[in-house]
């Protein structure tokens, strides 16, 4: 990749505007009913099993020339999202702007679960989160028609460490996902 186009983390600035690639929640739902191991749908199932990494979506980011800072989500959007951000700021998540997949809303409700845990901490979803200028925040829509891509502007960088929902802390059943927590 050209040294200009690469996407890093850690650059996101207060004021900046956050988007994700796609819808979240997917994977989590999808593990969760092969837990139980229930029927699940195609869609659920590949998106836990088979992930596809947004190789192409971050090359025409990465060509946009307007993301500031970028990040898979991998280990959910709470956990990922302050990957994009530099020092001492934080990131304030609007949950009616989070894009949950409908059969995510669908089977979180059967199974007496939350949907909107499973978008922000659920991980494994493998979209990009990232950071941009909020006075691009029209060209990013106007990239989006113009590569048919699901973009959604879910937050922005703050001041302070840490992940808020709706500006407030987020609630104590909403954790980050961590590779070592039994």
């Amino acid at each position: 990749a050209k040294k200009s186009h690469l996407l890093t983390r850690y650059l996101g600035e207060p004021g900046d505007l956050l988007a994700v690639t796609g819808s979240l929640g997917r994977a989590a739902a999808g593990l969760h009913l092969l837990a139980k191991n229930q029927p699940l749908s195609r869609t659920l199932k590949e998106a836990q099993l088979r992930p596809q990494p947004r190789v192409e979506v971050g090359r025409i980011l990465a060509d946009w020339g307007k993301v500031r800072s970028c990040a898979d989500i991998s280990d959910g959007l709470i956990r990922d999202a302050l990957h994009t951000v530099g020092p001492k700021c934080g990131v304030n998540l609007y949950s009616s702007k989070l894009p949950i997949h409908h059969s995510v809303r669908r089977v979180a409700k059967a199974q007496g679960s939350s949907s909107l845990a499973w978008a922000l901490a659920g991980g494994e979803d493998f979209e990009l989160v990232f950071s941009f200028p909020k006075e691009q925040e029209n060209s990013l829509h106007s990239l989006a028609k113009a590569e048919k891509l699901r973009l959604s502007v879910v937050g922005e960088v703050v001041k302070g460490r840490g992940v808020w929902l709706d500006g407030s802390r987020l609630p104590a059943d909403i954790r980050a996902f961590e590779h070592f927590r039994s």
